[in-house]
Order: C-alpha cells, then structure tokens, then sequence
C-alpha cells in the first residue's frame, strides 16, 4: 500500500460521543475521526470523518484514531498542499485514474511514507516531524530535527503527527492548536501510511466568521462512513454465504479478511467463517484477500509497532513474518503469483503464524483434537476457532 497505489486505488455507525451546541465566541474545538469500526463486524475504513472540518485561527481540532489495526498519521504542510490539494480535486470529480498525473510525481516524491524497504518503518515518517522549511529526510533511520509541536500557523513546511500511538499517555489523539496567526484558507492533510486518497482538508475561516458546530460535523462525518459502510455490508453478507469475489473472481475456501471489489479503503476484517469444524488429519486452507496473517497461541500482548524511550519506530517483525514454518518472505519476487503456502502438520502448541499476505493461501494440518483460537496479529478484533475433532 505505497504510492499511487495507496494514492489511487489504496455501531451502529459509529460511536461519535457528545456533540457540543453551537459556539461563536472565543477559541473551539473540534473533532475529527480516524478510521471507523462496526459492532456488526470487524473492519477497517481509511478516511477521515468528516474529510473537512471548518474553523477559526486559534481554534483546536482534535483526531481520534479508532484503532482498527491500521496505523494512521496526520501530515500537512505546504509540501502537503502542494501533493495533496490536486489528488483531492480529482477525486471530488469522481474521475480517479490508475496512475497518478505525471505532474504530481515531484510533489508526491519528497513526501515521506510510514513502512519502506522490507517493512522498515521510515523514521520522517513515523515519528512527529515539524519543520519550518525545507523537506523531511528521507533516509529510512534519519528522523526529522523537529519534534516538539507548534501550532499550526500553515507556512510550516511540513507538520506530522507521525504514527499516531493507540496506547500509552495520549493514545488514539492527535491534537492540533491553530495559530492565531494562521491566514484563512484551506490546508490539506492525509495519511502517510494509506496515501492521498485517505485525505481531508482544514478550512480556515476568518476569526469572526460562525462555523458550523460539532453535531453538523458529525452528521456528515456519519454521511460519509454510510457511503462506504453499505457496500461493505452486503459484501460481508455475500462472503458469509460463500459468494466472496476479488478482482472479478471467486475466493475458495476459508476467507482470512476481505476486500470487495479490490478497493482497500474499506475492509473487512473478519475470519470468515468465525468458526471452522475439522478433523485431525485434514488439512484447512485461507484465502487472503487482504493485509492479514493467520496466527495461532498468540501471545498474550502482542504490540503491533514498538516505540522506544529515543522515539524510534520499528514494525514488529513478528507481525509480519511467518513463525514457526514456511510463510511470508521478505525474499519473495513481487511480480510472481500469489503464494500458496503448506505450512505442513501442527500439534497443537507453540506459536505460528504465516506472516503478513496480501493475496494467495496458506494450508495448516492438525494433528490433535480440540479447539484453536487464532488471531491476525495486525488488525486485533481479527479472531476466530479452528474445532479439530
């Protein structure tokens, strides 16, 4: 998910909290979130809710990150707006081509992702960089010099939050204080992980001017998850009776996570089915169609990405990659057909996992009775039971 490939492809509704009435006088504060969840079922949607938010110089904007397994930066900036402000125009004409515009490629270029080579985190990119001018490094270990948070006056040229932390002091927020400073106008802002298509915009109003309250951000917050929430749903209905598609053609077997349509914007994250009834000696076979490992006695806690105390990032690579027999490899040619893995005969014990696929399947057969939860060990309400009789 790199690139004009994360650029241009890639509850009840939710649980919004309490709106506040509306407020014209003095300083505000808003609230946007990220990604969302269902109670009907576990998935992920990669946008902001709502994509734009209106306020005032002085005025704070507050991200919730509703922590889906998906990890999610805020970044803006002048270098941002450069990339990001056309990216949005072509998508608000509902004309998104394949390939980015070849215009765009200088401006997309200097803006750093959050995974590079070989799932090395991009330290730019997954720490909090703040600077003034000039661009973040781009060297994969090299953080940016700036990482104690101004507000945002929007000259800054690049402003990130970095991989916004799900646990810990401040988890799941990002908060945002506009200077007072700040010229009207309207400033872009995306994932650094999921690209420019999970985007959204800051819209700067004059400091007299009534913006509109907390409950109408909401309703259209709520507007927009429908929007991708009702293809979903019937798609999760199809999977579960055993109509699952990808890129047109059936999915066999058991089903670890889904994508319809090939759009990655919006997944599902479910084993499906939830539970599978087999027999020792028979071999049960996933099919991936999406970012998902199939894990069994996963350990207790399992963090997804390690901060340490300096800041540094790192991608766990036990979640990534294949434990305890054959699986994802880092070697793999990219250009080959999807795998398909036979991680051979299990007893029952120790941890294995078939790290990180995208597409392809992998086989596993039991050779004890009794019941086997199982787990993707980067989306955490991915879960299911193997029952081996």
């Amino acid at each position: 998910m790199q690139r004009f490939a994360s650029v241009l492809v890639a509850l009840a509704l939710l649980a919004w909290g309490c709106s506040s009435p509306e407020d014209f006088s003095g300083d505000i504060s808003r609230t946007v979130r990220v990604d969302a969840d269902f109670d009907e079922f576990a998935a992920s949607m990669l946008a902001y809710f709502p994509q734009v938010v209106d306020v005032r110089p002085g005025d704070t904007i507050d991200f919730r990150q509703v922590w889906t397994g998906e990890p999610h930066s805020v970044t803006m900036g002048t270098l941002v707006d450069a990339a990001i402000k056309p990216v949005r125009e072509i998508i608000r004409s509902g004309k998104v081509p394949d390939q980015p515009p070849p215009e765009l490629e200088p401006a997309l270029a200097v803006l750093p992702y959050l995974l590079g080579d070989n799932f090395r985190v991009n330290q730019s990119a997954g720490q909090p960089c703040y600077l003034d001018e000039g661009a973040p490094p781009l060297d994969q270990d090299t953080p940016c010099p700036g990482r104690t948070q101004p507000p945002f006056n929007g000259r800054q040229s690049y402003y990130s939050s970095g991989l916004i932390p799900y646990e810990g002091t401040g988890g799941n927020t990002y908060r945002v204080k506009l200077a007072d400073d700040i010229a009207p106008g309207t400033y872009a802002f995306y994932c650094n992980y999921h690209g420019p298509l999970q985007s959204g915009e800051i819209v700067v109003h004059p400091k007299s001017t009534k913006v509109p309250s907390q409950a109408t951000l909401d309703r259209r917050g709520r507007d927009e998850l429908k929007q991708l929430a009702d293809p979903l749903r019937k798609a999760y209905e199809d999977a579960k009776a055993g109509r699952a598609t990808y890129m047109g053609q059936p999915v066999p077997g058991y089903l670890a996570g889904y994508l319809p349509g090939g759009e990655d914007m919006a997944m599902i994250n479910e084993f499906l089915p939830g539970t599978i009834r087999t027999r020792v000696g028979e071999k049960v076979t996933w099919s991936f169609v999406g970012p998902h490992t199939v894990s069994f006695d996963v350990p207790p806690y399992f963090p997804q990405f390690i901060l340490a105390d300096d800041g540094f990032v790192t991608f766990n690579p036990q979640a990534y990659e294949a434990v305890g027999g054959p699986g994802f490899t880092l070697n793999q040619d990219p250009k080959a057909p999807p795998p398909e893995i036979d991680a051979g005969r299990w007893d029952g014990s120790g941890f294995i996992s078939s790290g990180l696929l995208f597409q392809g399947t992998y086989s596993l057969t039991f050779e004890r009775a009794g019941r086997y939860r199982y787990a993707c060990l980067v989306h955490p309400r991915m879960v299911g039971e193997v029952v081996v009789s």
